[in-house]
């Protein structure tokens, strides 16, 4: 049995090293333009993220309601802050390939389904993501715009549909 527990050991220690040695000598290729992440890296870092935020996110007290003023606040958050990476509902964002991972496209594959898991994502960002926390930029309330303006992306009510459609817009978002 101790034979067995010490090659285990052994073969953890050879591979630390081996690995070690792989991403110091330069062959790890981490350049972004152009890569799309592996099947399986996707899937690792997805549920790597989702138990991490899962774990961190507080249960939401100030969600906001959706009405037509907040969603038009909320599409002029996202459009200043959001949509040259993640796209606006009939455009994709500018700067989405070249992000690794590119940025999801709303447009595409809608946010996740819990607003809580939203609002921890754009208040904290996203480490080694083009991701960035917006917690010291905008205020937590600023933040649930967004996340309310999210939720109906791709069913904005029609008087906020027209207006996004005739030119970017500009709300206030106090």
């Amino acid at each position: 049995m101790s034979r067995f527990i010490g090659g285990f050991i052994a073969a953890f220690v050879i591979a630390g090293v081996v690995g070690f040695w792989y991403l110091d000598s330069g062959r790890l290729d981490t350049q972004a333009l152009g890569q799309k992440p592996p099947a399986f890296e996707a899937w690792l870092a997805g549920h790597a993220l989702d138990a991490s935020v899962a774990r961190r996110e507080p249960a939401a007290s100030d969600r906001i309601g959706s009405n037509d003023t907040t969603l038009a606040a909320g599409g002029a958050l996202y459009d200043d802050h959001c949509a040259v990476c993640h796209g606006t509902p009939s455009a994709t964002g500018v700067l989405a390939d070249a992000l690794y991972p590119p940025a999801p496209q709303f447009s595409e594959r809608p946010p996740d389904p819990n607003v809580d898991h939203d609002f921890y994502v754009i208040k904290y960002g996203i480490r080694w993501t083009g991701m960035p926390g917006w917690g010291h930029t905008l205020s937590d309330r600023q933040i649930w715009t967004v996340v309310t303006y999210l939720k109906r992306f791709d069913s904005l009510p029609p008087s906020v549909a027209l207006r996004r459609s005739q030119g970017r817009a500009r709300w206030s978002y106090q």
